[in-house]
């Protein structure tokens, strides 16, 4: 959220926030640039909604709190869009996720194939989808939904239960040898990632389209085509930290063994690919987690 307040108010856009603040601060630097309501949604005067809110963690909050997930979010995307259609906005962008899909098909080669979440955080993404879809239906309001995959940068989470893993691991590595530097799974599960300002730019094509082309034809898939390792991820952070850190994994294999989603409908419908490599970005939150941790 605050990556794109801050891409927004650099192209001189009139930004207004609505958090409740369950993550993040009313007192950060970005906050205090912009209008802010909490728990307030009312959209008078709003011409675009870029929605974002939502529950979110890693595998194991999911797992451990999945109708807390499914409720919330489904709650959340409800009243979001009906309080923007009500309103006359003019464009809603939505971000989904790539947890749509059946985490037990290796590769999603097109964005109407293989959607069939287990997880209720991918349940709750499709409603979102479908219900924006129907809700928009015969309004002038366009909509588009994109499925981020893998997004990661400055500025995320560390919580070691809510955290994903590239800033999780960053932080124990930051901290290690006093924390200890591991993988709840054997590391043999494949990921793709993509870097925030390569998502921002996604959503500005996306906004572009809906401006001049109308709505999405479907939900679009943003993220990267370049497969890693979990495990690899942890060595390349190894690498960073100039560290000689010991990584310790376990037997237990991830229940989404591979999440590789093909991003072409990105390209030929937006005109939008990711440009940032991987082990740049990644330098990029380890600078940024180490100057958090220390000065805490």
């Amino acid at each position: 959220g605050h990556h794109l307040v801050n891409h927004l108010l650099m192209q001189g856009e009139d930004v207004v926030g609505y958090d409740n603040f369950e993550r993040g601060s009313v007192a950060s630097e970005v906050t205090r640039k912009v209008d802010l309501l909490k728990d307030d949604l009312d959209f008078s005067g709003i011409d675009v909604v870029i929605h974002l809110a939502s529950k979110v963690g890693g595998l194991p909050y999911y797992i451990e709190k999945a109708s807390e997930v499914f409720v919330h979010n489904v709650t959340i995307d409800r009243r979001v869009f009906d309080a923007a259609v009500k309103a006359r906005v003019k464009y809603i962008l939505y971000a989904s996720s790539s947890h749509v899909y059946d985490p037990k098909i290796n590769t999603i080669s097109h964005e109407s194939l293989h959607v069939n979440p287990t997880l209720t955080y991918g349940m709750a993404k499709l409603f979102g989808e479908r219900y924006l879809e129907h809700l928009c239906h015969d309004t002038s309001t366009k909509y588009g939904s994109l499925r981020l995959i893998g997004i990661y940068g400055e500025g995320q989470d560390i919580d070691l239960d809510k955290g994903s893993i590239i800033p999780v691991l960053t932080s124990r590595a930051v901290q290690y040898p006093e924390t200890e530097y591991r993988l709840l799974t054997n590391g043999e599960e494949t990921r793709t990632y993509c870097y925030i300002t390569d998502a921002l730019k996604a959503f500005d094509r996306t906004l572009t389209h809906l401006k001049y082309k109308g709505s999405l034809p479907h939900p679009i898939n943003i993220g990267s085509e370049k497969v890693i390792t979990i495990k690899r991820i942890a060595d390349l952070i190894n690498n960073i930290s100039g560290k000689d850190i010991l990584l310790k994994t376990s037997d237990v294999a991830s229940i989404i063994e591979r999440q590789e989603c093909s991003c072409q409908s990105a390209k030929s419908i937006l005109g939008w690919e990711p440009t940032t490599l991987f082990e740049e970005g990644l330098k990029n939150v380890y600078k940024d987690i180490q100057s958090r941790l220390c000065e805490s």
